[in-house]
């Protein structure tokens, strides 16, 4: 199994998806993709967080997250929110940033993962080439989009294979009325759902391949964003916190919003 995480670890090293050219829509409303997105400089959400215990069927709380707006920065002529987020649990505290913008056709994120790659064993790099998606589509407009690629992340192991390591795949999977602690109420929320896909090499027969899914969903409220969290660790605390580990392949986890403020 290490060696299957020595290639994750390459491969998420150079996380990032799709541009908003790649997804040509019409608008059918007066909303955008920009009503469940808020990128100024002061913006803040803090959630609860809660690990599923599989034994009792139940969420138990097990920490928090802050995550802020704190500055705005240019990368390839892009404009991005520098999203800092502060993560505490019982067993740790840790912090990421995420680069964040939002078009009336989409949101987009592009996962800071600097440093990844210098724990891979420098004998592998000679042997892999990528086509790797710049940022991630998290959030598709005009909805239903039904589903769409939200990030591909294509390999070419040296002259003898070629295949796609990650695939994200995001689903508008309706709408629902959602509880918000920080409302203190009910509102109608966006469901996306979100799967990734892994396709890794045995390193031992790179025909042999690992091959895992793993899901996750996010509830986005118009003229707030994302309220709620549920599903696989490793998703939400890429998408959510820009900070990848690999132990959160095991764990189940919920983020619920309890307070917020939009500038």
């Amino acid at each position: 199994m290490k060696k299957y995480l020595v290639i994750l670890v390459l491969i998420l090293g150079f996380f990032g998806c799709k541009t908003d050219k790649d997804n040509p829509v019409t608008p059918v409303s007066n909303l955008t993709a920009k009503n469940y997105y808020f990128g100024n400089v002061g913006t803040y959400y803090n959630y609860s967080e809660y690990l599923y215990n599989k034994s009792t069927n139940t969420f138990v709380s097990f920490g928090t997250r802050s995550s802020h707006i704190s500055e705005k920065i240019t990368v390839d002529s892009i404009e991005y929110s520098v999203m800092s987020n502060y993560v505490i649990t019982p067993d740790s505290s840790v912090s990421g940033v995420v680069l964040m913008r939002g078009t009336d056709n989409g949101i987009f994120s592009k996962v800071d993962t600097t440093g990844l790659s210098s724990k891979i064993s420098n004998t592998l790099l000679p042997q892999l080439t990528y086509a790797i998606d710049p940022e991630v589509l998290l959030f598709s407009y005009p909805l239903p989009a039904i589903t769409w690629d939200a990030f591909k992340f294509n390999v070419n192991l040296s002259t003898l294979l070629t295949f796609t390591a990650i695939k994200l795949t995001a689903t508008y999977a309706g709408t629902e009325n959602i509880y918000v602690s920080a409302l203190n109420s009910n509102k109608s929320a966006v469901k996306i759902k979100y799967d990734v896909e892994l396709a890794l090499p045995n390193p031992a027969n790179i025909f042999d391949f690992f091959n895992q899914k793993y899901t996750a969903f996010a509830w986005y409220v118009e003229n707030i964003g994302v309220t709620q969290y549920e599903g696989n660790a490793l998703i939400i605390n890429t998408l959510a916190s820009g900070k990848i580990d690999f132990a959160d392949t095991s764990k189940v986890i919920r983020e619920t919003l309890t307070s917020y403020e939009i500038k």
